[in-house]
């Protein structure tokens, strides 16, 4: 009988980002013009008996990504972002006046 390999095979990433191009990303989705920013991400601790079964658990943790955020940078490091170059404020549109005649 033929043994059947039932590991799961690793899914195809579709589109994936550098920590830089996040910050982007949130930087224009939140229209922020101005300042610097890194990439903030809050992990999710989680402990306990780990295992396939009771008898045969261990003492185990978990991690998970809770949250990702910006967080204002006081200065540059090599994942900040400069929110004027990478989302710059739209222009103000100038209205031209008519010039009235007497």
């Amino acid at each position: 009988m033929q043994s059947q390999n039932t590991e799961a095979k690793p899914q195809e990433i579709i589109a994936s980002h550098e920590a830089r191009d996040l910050v982007t990303i949130l930087l224009k989705h939140h229209s922020i013009h101005d300042g610097l920013f890194d990439l903030a991400v809050e992990f999710q601790i989680g402990v306990g008996a780990v295992g396939p079964d009771a008898a045969s658990s261990a003492p185990g943790v978990a991690i998970g990504v809770r949250r990702i955020g910006l967080m204002p940078a006081k200065q540059c490091g090599p994942n900040t972002v400069n929110a004027a170059e990478a989302n710059p404020a739209p222009a103000k549109k100038v209205v031209a006046k008519k010039a009235t005649t007497k």
